[in-house]
């Protein structure tokens, strides 16, 4: 049974249901708890009602990753786009930054219709900010599958995107994720800093050589000293030798990236390369015998 103790709520309702959900760490997740709800609802009490905070019952269930009552509310049609008072957090905010993987899994849909997928708080923090920040790789890909922008960054705290929060602590997996859906990987921040700049602040080898494969920019300057990344590997640390050298590697020139699959024609796209070309076919020799016009190949 719900404990007696009440918890201070306002609004038309005596708000029991709200009180009913804020008990759910005494009931965690046992039948008990959701026929208990479930009867309160049937009962004709508001699923939308709200606690003083401002948090409504499917909030708080999402903050307490109890996925069964998470269902059960948004059967019910509880409003996935209401937040709190004090930080303007959706429930999927609450879901994302605690990793609750199912319940996100639940709420995205919802949410992306309500048009809160991507809501920030009063802080400037979307769910999909969150969960890098907090190294939730499930709740990231969730969210990106759900439409969140990989690259959105935060207007009001120096434009840092999700990109990064994960370079920042360390996240690889999470990286690795936002990577593969498109993240920009030269996103700067207000200081002009890029997630590898961060990575190579942790003289962080993985993330590093995540980013690289990525093409993030080696030469890229940001910070208050307005230096790369290589510049950044700090002095002394026991990962530094092997950024440094994959840094290296990566800042050497390279000819510009080919768009195209004309492999016979230079870089310029004027001038023509046959001994080049039939060096790529001197292997396509067959019943029909060797190739005798190297252009042919190209018709």
């Amino acid at each position: 049974m719900v404990p007696s103790q009440q918890i201070p709520c306002s609004g038309a309702t005596p708000d029991e249901l709200v009180q009913a959900v804020f008990r759910l760490e005494d009931l965690s997740g046992t039948q008990d708890s959701i026929e208990f709800i479930y009867e309160i609802i049937q009962s004709g009490e508001d699923v939308n009602q709200t606690s003083f905070a401002g948090f409504s019952p499917l909030a708080v269930a999402a903050a307490s990753g109890n996925d069964a009552l998470v269902a059960l509310l948004l059967e019910k049609k509880a409003d996935p786009a209401l937040g709190s008072l004090d930080r303007c957090e959706v429930p999927l905010h609450h879901s994302a930054r605690l990793g609750h993987a199912m319940v996100c899994q639940l709420l995205a849909q919802p949410s992306r219709t309500a048009g809160v997928l991507e809501k920030a708080d009063t802080a400037g923090w979307t769910p999909l900010h969150r969960a890098a920040e907090g190294g939730h790789v499930i709740v990231v890909r969730i969210l990106l599958r759900a439409g969140a922008q990989a690259s959105l960054q935060n207007m009001l705290q120096g434009r840092p995107a999700a990109l990064h929060l994960a370079a920042r602590a360390g996240h690889l997996k999470a990286l690795e994720e936002l990577l593969e859906c498109d993240a920009d990987p030269n996103t700067t921040d207000a200081l002009g800093l890029s997630a590898l700049h961060f990575a190579a602040t942790r003289a962080d080898a993985s993330c590093v050589a995540v980013l690289l494969r990525h093409r993030a920019t080696v030469s890229l300057r940001g910070g208050m000293g307005n230096e790369t990344a290589m510049e950044m590997v700090p002095d002394g640390h026991l990962s530094r030798e092997r950024v440094v050298r994959l840094l290296t590697s990566y800042a050497r020139n390279s000819t510009s990236c080919r768009t195209d699959s004309r492999f016979d024609v230079l870089a310029d796209h004027k001038t023509w390369a046959p001994d080049a070309a039939y060096d790529l076919c001197a292997g396509l020799r067959g019943p029909i015998g060797v190739i005798e016009e190297t252009e042919d190949l190209w018709l």
